[in-house]
């Protein structure tokens, strides 16, 4: 597959058999534009970043991002985009969830809006997106947590960049879609505990996803609930949250510090 120059990121190319624009970075004024930002607030940047082009010190990943795009962007004939798994015309959801949380970073506001469209249009009866399937619809319906808490994410990113537009009314839709199917709070193996899906509960079944944890957004899930569902937010905090410290921790390395994949 020819790589893309660096003319692409003002134009667009031929892609799928239609006509479409191959990125839009930082798309209508985002908060904190890609490449805007000079510091880091624990340390400092390194020292061979790139020192030209359109982005900067952040050129290098903006070039990956053209790369990532062109190889992984696929389209369906109705024209929704989606993030292709093994083949061009499969997907999963958290391949999905994962295009969703880049856009959202990068400011591409079209393709983050086209790939949540594309999440609804493939949620099964929970309001959760079936793991996996192709243009065609949905192969396997069982929603996948994974998926669910990087949308989420992304959603609350997209409410920061974008705001009133209503990111966070989807945000907390969805953050409650993840309470309700994807956290047992009754469960005696494990309460409060991720799932890692919609139909692993939530009476019985021990297995658990450690790398689907995300630590860090669950605490922008219970500060995006705050004032519009307290008591849910509450739960996050109080109980969700160190719940699943402990299955973190229960599952250091002692050597690496790293989690493993699965547990029970």
């Amino acid at each position: 597959m020819v790589k893309f120059s660096k003319i692409l990121l003002v134009g667009s190319l031929f892609f799928g058999g239609v006509l479409t624009q191959a990125q839009d970075i930082n798309y209508g004024n985002p908060t904190v534009p890609f490449g805007s930002n000079t510091g880091y607030e624990f340390g400092t940047l390194p020292t061979n970043l790139p020192s030209g082009g359109m982005y900067g010190a952040s050129q290098d990943a903006a070039d990956y991002y053209i790369q990532w795009y062109q190889e992984y962007v696929a389209e369906c004939s109705d024209g929704r985009r989606y993030i292709h798994w093994d083949s061009e015309s499969d997907w999963v959801s958290e391949g999905v969830a994962y295009g969703m949380i880049i856009a959202a970073y990068m400011g591409d506001k079209p393709l983050l809006d086209d790939l949540w469209f594309f999440y609804k249009d493939n949620a099964n009866s929970n309001g959760l997106m079936g793991w996996q399937g192709t243009c065609g619809g949905v192969q396997q319906s069982g929603a996948a947590s994974d998926a669910e808490v990087d949308a989420a994410m992304a959603l609350i990113v997209a409410n920061y960049q974008w705001p009133n537009q209503n990111y966070d009314d989807e945000a907390r839709g969805l953050i409650t879609g993840i309470y309700d199917y994807e956290i047992q709070p009754s469960s005696k193996l494990g309460p409060y505990q991720l799932l890692a899906g919609d139909s692993w509960g939530p009476t019985g079944d021990n297995v658990r996803n450690p790398g689907y944890i995300p630590m860090g957004y669950f605490k922008e899930y219970a500060a995006i609930l705050e004032g519009v569902d307290d008591a849910q937010s509450a739960v996050w905090t109080n109980d969700i949250i160190p719940a699943n410290y402990t299955l973190l921790l229960a599952n250091t390395n002692t050597t690496t510090g790293l989690c493993s994949d699965g547990c029970k």
